[in-house]
């Protein structure tokens, strides 16, 4: 089987993975900053480039999950950016080679 990548398309997978280790860092080192509350994320994925109907899609699919910030019954549903710039990233590949096997 040949799978045929642009180059841009490799770019653009690169920048995706090295993202999601940037993200994945800061984690790591500040886990505030990958929280993001659920009234955020449609600006964030605007900020991003991003439409919110593939976030809905990897979300619905269980790729994505929101989780409260405490045990308390009010805390708030945040997402994490690491944990959607991965699915992101992987859903992008996941195209990119099913649209090149097609070919």
């Amino acid at each position: 089987m040949n799978i045929n990548i642009s180059f841009s398309e490799i770019g653009s997978l690169v920048a995706d993975f090295t993202r999601v280790g940037y993200n994945a860092a800061v984690a790591d080192y500040d886990p505030p900053q990958d929280k993001l509350k659920k009234s955020e994320v449609k600006k964030w994925l605007k900020f991003r480039h991003i439409e919110y109907k593939t976030f809905t899609l990897l979300e619905k699919n269980g790729y994505i999950h929101a989780r409260h910030t405490s045990a308390a019954i009010n805390s708030p549903m945040v997402y994490s950016k690491t944990e959607i710039q991965k699915a992101l990233a992987t859903y992008r590949l996941n195209r990119i080679i099913n649209t090149t096997k097609e070919d």
